[in-house]
């Protein structure tokens, strides 16, 4: 729906700001944010305003991010998710 697109044109204004100007880099993360956005779509767990839960496309982008430049600090997240908080 409109939800989505308008989500889906922020994170790729994230990508676009934030990823390295590698264009294989990229086409990495878009594809794997692509998988990602399929999986959730087919178990139902994209975010929506019907039932006001799921996942919400910016925050998986800005954690493709985080996993593509800061492998430590994506490691730290994995290992402990309360340290996502602090960084919200």
């Amino acid at each position: 729906g409109a939800l989505v697109g308008c989500e889906m044109i922020k994170a790729k204004s994230f990508f676009a700001k934030f990823l390295p100007r590698n264009p294989r880099k990229v086409k990495k993360v878009l594809n794997i944010f692509r998988l990602m956005i399929k999986l959730a779509k087919y178990s139902h767990l994209l975010f929506s305003s019907k039932r006001k839960s799921g996942i919400i496309l910016e925050l998986l982008a800005k954690i493709l991010i985080i996993r593509e430049r800061w492998l430590t600090l994506y490691t730290q997240f994995e290992n402990n998710p309360e340290l996502l908080k602090q960084y919200e």
